[in-house]
């Protein structure tokens, strides 16, 4: 790990007199505290903007609330006068998907993606662009230029597929966008494009289900068909659709269709008599091509000259797993249809499948009904026909009295029902109905009886054999008054398939697939009533907040497959520990969440916390063996009639990374101080991602010297921040966030480079035999590239191997002791020496000494601070030093400030030193002077150079 080394201040100046060129030095720095100012305040409206535009795209909207919202805001936010999402279309125009700004008359208007264009340049390269020249700029597009644009900004949109779109924002006005603007507005525009897609999702689903109930009260097939497909053109995104039917008896045929030309329907029907011919082509699974025209030959399609169509996406429709059909979307591009479509498109053809059969089923019923009203005419002959057809349909069709006994079935019942026809003679219907239902089917009856002549339809539960139970629709028909029945005609139809569906629906709108939890959306819905009912009695809502430490290194060794059996593992576990009345949530990712209703005192949520903790802290069996996925939980209690749901789990997030910055595996619960100390860590973060792009990190070095002549051999590279407005920011606030952020591999590496090409330097210049110390952090060092990095700024800096040293904190070398052993290795066999950092404060152990290939134990400077007065420590660094002779390891001692502290450490045999009684850590030209003077002493004490 990248440290700093500095545990005592440098000496200051103490003069007191101000030297010539005092006056402009005061100026000077008036005109930079009026720009740390200025920048201050750019940087808090930067973290503000920030803020509102996540809240917005977090919340589960409607797409057209959230592109008007987003729009609006971003127009606030950035003093934009136009404000457009332009959405790619398949002829190289784009069309807005939303804008303000923009007069009626041009909302429709579409932008050409001319070659050179802004437009397309933002597009294709994937890069934002910013003119403030628009107003005579040919490659800003001339509906932006004719509203009197004058600067522009254009921010290419894309989601975890592909690319969504562009985002502009103009300005009629003299005043160009600032480059901060355009950076914000860069690292939004992934965050506008996931929020897209999720909101795009969402509403295809919410379009299913609406479209599926309002088909659902058209009977007749012909009704459905056309409905379906006008419908389902719109969910896919498709320029046209058709349906074609087809069944054993007859070929098939084009039911409906929707933006074709009615005089190419035969196209669509021989398509189809090939397809389903086709098994190996189409089954359970949908058909997709991005190009008609070139597959035509594969099923002798012809008049396609005259056919708009080129991508084509056809999906099974049937019963019984049996295509018996195909729903078609069609586009006249080649833009095909995304496998998310692809799911989509399942969804809807199996809510068809069902709407069609309850067509049919109507249709049948309405056909019994013709037959027993011909039978009047002749009643014999009516009532013969009439069994004959019942016997025949699959349908359960039974005859009931007025009280619900049965006196005739058909005999699909023994299929169905799994029952003869004579067992059930002479039983109440009512016996069979699940007790849940039986009030219900008792009232339909009764209701029948008053109504001859109608028909009444209900969904009840009926026993198949002894123990099961399946979902039924029962159409009831009062045919009492018909003398070829005189009865009441049921017929059940089994639609348990159906409401399989609807539920998978249902699991898909409001479950994690993966761990059956709820999911972001119906957490949020569940949470916001369940803070109506708490602000309405007076109480409070506990929200947990939590993800999974190291999951990505699950992930990345294992495989996703084993990262999501953790998932499931850990959900299990959640609900192990919660009420049944608690609600949990998998967010996204490996972030979960908890709220607990009826919190009266903050003790309530510490045993919770405790078991939580507890159950993740268990080993996990996966891949056979055993990992140890910890977690620290951020835990939020809302304030009545003032929190919202986005406070509390942000509130959670906050204390959960306060909790992780502490001690991992603990808890923390949300404060005031929490809320600010978290803004100023976000501030920055968002610096620290710039700092290495702006040059602002440095490299100081401090010195390693012999405790017996005191001459320098070894120089430790330390990584400083020169920040432009904070100053030097001290190694503690920078180093956890590059490691959180993973920032610190860049970083870590740039320090490896630039130290390892200084070090070269001044073998040449200075001493031949000084070598150079870099740190590895956690995260550098399990880089699955660091042997081949380090290999690199060795060969790329000339400096010879064997002056490196890599120095590696103890507590990183026990994860996963035999890949580490492996590592160490690889980079011996480089020819570089490695030291074990802070050695003695983590897991020392004489086995790792047995079996890592160290040359250095460094020891922590916490034992040196107490070897002066604590015996305790003098003995642990006895201890030390003696283990590292019979191990043959050299050793320095860190932190050495006294003279005192020196003297001890040399009388036990300690090799070398490290401290601010050396020298603090010095910047290179600093260290360069500290180095001359080395040098000159050593020539007068006579040892030469080394």
């Amino acid at each position: 790990m990248i440290k700093d080394r500095e545990t005592s201040q440098p000496d200051l100046n103490t003069a007191g007199y101000l030297a010539p060129g005092g006056e402009d030095e005061i100026l000077r720095l008036r005109t930079a505290r009026d720009a740390a100012l200025q920048a201050a305040q750019t940087a808090i409206r930067d973290t503000t903007r920030l803020t509102r535009l996540l809240t917005i795209l977090s919340e589960p909207t409607p797409i057209e609330f959230l592109l008007d919202r987003l729009l609006s805001t971003l127009s606030e936010l950035f003093s934009a006068d136009i404000v457009v999402l332009l959405d790619p279309m398949e002829t190289g125009t784009f069309s807005p998907l939303a804008a303000i700004g923009l007069p009626e008359d041009m909302i429709h208007q579409r932008m050409l993606d001319t070659e050179g264009s802004y437009v397309a340049v933002a597009l294709h390269n994937r890069m934002s662009v910013l003119t403030v020249e628009a107003s005579t700029d040919p490659k800003v597009d001339s509906i932006l230029r004719e509203l009197g644009t004058e600067t522009a900004v254009w921010v290419p949109v894309s989601d975890s597929h592909a690319a969504r779109g562009v985002l502009i924002l103009a300005r009629c006005r003299p005043v160009p966008f600032a480059h901060a603007d355009v950076d914000l507005l860069t690292a939004m525009a992934y965050r506008i494009g996931l929020a897209l897609e999720h909101a795009q999702r969402n509403s295809q689903l919410e379009q299913i289900i609406q479209t599926s109930h309002e088909i659902s009260y058209y009977l007749d097939e012909a009704t459905v068909g056309a409905e379906t497909v006008r419908m389902f053109s719109g969910i896919v995104r498709a320029d046209a659709a058709a349906l074609v039917l087809s069944n054993q008896d007859s070929p098939p045929r084009c039911v409906a269709q929707f933006g074709l030309d009615p005089a190419q329907t035969n196209v669509w029907v021989q398509l189809a008599e090939s397809l389903l011919s086709h098994r190996d082509l189409i089954s359970a699974q949908p058909y997709s091509t991005s190009d008609l025209r070139e597959v035509a030959g594969q099923f002798a399609l012809e008049a396609l000259d005259n056919c708009p169509v080129r991508a084509l996406l056809a999906v099974p429709i049937g019963r019984n797993n049996q295509a018996q059909g195909l729903l078609y979307a069609m586009r006249f591009s080649t833009t095909s249809f995304s496998p998310d479509t692809l799911q989509i498109a399942m969804l809807y053809a199996g809510q068809t499948s069902a709407l069609l059969e309850n067509a049919r089923l109507y249709r049948a019923a309405c056909d019994e009904v013709t037959e027993r009203i011909r039978a009047e005419q002749a009643l014999r002959t009516s009532e013969e026909r009439f069994r004959a057809l019942i016997r025949s349909v699959s349908d359960v069709i039974a005859i009931l009295k007025v009280d619900g006994t049965i006196c005739y079935t058909n005999p699909a019942v023994e299929m169905v029902w799994g029952c003869s026809a004579d067992a059930l003679f002479g039983q109440n219907m009512l016996d069979r109905v699940h007790p849940d239902d039986v009030e219900t089917m008792h009232n339909l009856l009764s209701l029948l009886l008053v109504q001859p002549n109608t028909t009444l339809t209900r969904l009840v539960r009926v026993r198949q054999g002894e123990n099961i139970w399946r979902d039924f629709e029962v159409i009831l028909t009062n045919l009492l008054d018909e003398p070829a029945v005189s009865g009441i005609v049921a017929t059940f139809h089994d639609v348990t398939e159906r409401k399989t569906y609807e539920q998978e629906l249902t699991t898909l709108a409001f479950r994690d697939p993966l761990t059956g939890l709820a999911n972001r959306s119906y957490f949020k819905d569940r949470l916001q009533h369940a803070l109506i009912r708490a602000d309405a009695e007076g109480h409070s809502i506990a929200v947990f907040f939590f993800d999974l430490d190291d999951f990505k290194i699950v992930n990345d060794s294992l495989g996703h497959d084993a990262g999501d059996q953790v998932l499931q593992v850990v959900a299990d576990r959640m609900r192990a520990c919660l009420r049944r009345e608690d609600t949990a949530a998998r967010l996204g990712g490996d972030e979960f969440t908890i709220f607990v209703e009826g919190v009266t005192a903050v003790e309530q949520v510490i045993p919770i916390a405790h078991r939580l903790i507890a159950a993740l802290r268990d080993p996990i069996r996966i891949a056979d063996r055993n990992l140890f996925i910890g977690s620290s939980l951020g835990i939020a209690i809302s304030i009545p009639n003032q929190d919202s749901i986005d406070d509390l789990l942000r509130k959670a997030d906050l204390a959960m990374y306060h909790a992780k910055s502490t001690t991992k595996g603990s808890y923390a619960i949300f404060d005031a101080q929490l809320n600010a100390a978290a803004m100023e860590r976000l501030e920055v973060e968002i610096e620290l991602r710039q700092a290495l792009e702006l040059q602002e990190f440095r490299v100081y070095y401090q010195p390693v010297v012999s405790l017996d002549d005191g001459r320098i051999c070894t120089v430790e590279a330390l990584i400083r921040w020169q920040h432009p407005r904070r100053g030097l920011v001290p190694p503690s606030r920078v180093i956890p966030i590059a490691e959180e952020t993973g920032l610190i591999i860049e970083l870590g590496q740039w320090v490896l480079e630039e130290a390892c090409r200084q070090v070269s330097d001044w073998q040449r210049r200075y001493q031949e035999n000084l070598s150079l110390n870099v740190n590895l952090s956690a995260r550098q060092f399990r880089h699955a590239e660091i042997v081949n990095n380090i290999s690199v700024a060795l060969h790329n800096s000339g400096l010879k191997p064997f002056s490196l040293t890599l120095e590696i904190t103890e507590g990183n070398l026990i994860h996963d002791p035999m890949e580490t052993i492996a590592k160490l290795r690889a980079m011996k066999k480089l020819g570089v020496r490695l030291a074990i950092d802070d050695f003695g404060i983590g897991y020392s152990n004489l086995s790792y000494l047995k079996q890592f290939p160290v040359d250095i134990l460094k020891i922590d400077r916490s034992f040196i601070r107490g070897i002066e007065w604590d015996p305790h420590d003098k003995a642990i660094v006895r201890s030390v030093i003696a283990l590292a002779d019979a191990f043959e390891l050299s050793v320095t001692g860190e932190g050495i400030e006294t003279e005192e502290q020196a003297a001890q450490l040399r009388a036990l045999g300690c090799n070398h030193g490290q401290g601010y009684l050396f020298a603090p850590p010095l910047p290179a030209d600093s260290f360069e002077t500290f180095l001359e003077k080395d040098r000159q002493r050593a020539r007068v004490n006579g040892y030469g150079q080394r």
